[in-house]
């Protein structure tokens, strides 16, 4: 059996620094929503496959997170009038 490793021991070896592979900006923000008190947060990001894309949804309250991932055939990532994104058809 392989020894168990703390990760949290890990990252803080490692100056914090985060491990990225790949890109990680081919994902795009569609909204995001933070509570005042920062208890609550909300936001769905996807990434346009070119025949459709994938959508993750997150929610946060308190310590509990929630995560949903879907295809969305036949639509891609634009920009919005607010400066956001949004999913149209194809």
């Amino acid at each position: 059996m392989a020894d168990a490793v703390n990760t949290a021991d890990a990252v803080a070896k490692d100056g914090g620094k985060p491990t990225v592979v790949g890109n990680p900006d081919n994902w795009q923000l569609l909204t995001k929503f933070v509570s005042t008190d920062k208890t609550i947060a909300k936001s769905s990001k996807a990434i346009d496959l070119g025949h459709g894309c994938l959508v993750q949804v997150t929610t946060k309250e308190g310590n509990a997170v929630a995560e949903a991932l879907a295809y969305v055939p036949g639509v891609k990532v634009v920009e919005d009038i607010n400066g956001g994104r949004k999913l149209v058809s194809l």
